[in-house]
């Protein structure tokens, strides 16, 4: 596996999200806010968190916000994360 490379975040990318309370089910998602967006308020963020627009393979959109990001490939249960999107 190679070395982790990172990539600026930005308003309007596509990033991966993960539900583990849903089976590890993966979905597409638009981030909506970063912490050089959202650094006030209850919105303000921190670390890696991120704001998202997700979309459900079924149609359906909502909003996920202070999600964390966790890279492994199966993150802990219980828990909402984004991961960038692989280049596989």
């Amino acid at each position: 596996m190679g070395a982790k490379t990172e990539t600026k975040i930005k308003l309007g990318m596509v990033v991966e999200y993960r539900d583990s309370s849903q089976g590890h089910r993966s979905k597409a998602a638009f981030v909506t806010g970063t912490t050089e967006t959202c650094s006030e308020g209850e919105l303000a963020l921190a670390g890696d968190d991120l704001h998202l627009y997700i979309m459900s393979p079924s149609g359906s959109t909502y909003s996920r916000q202070h999600v964390s990001r966790n890279d492994a490939d199966e993150p802990p249960a219980g828990e909402r994360s984004w991961r960038p999107v692989s280049a596989d």
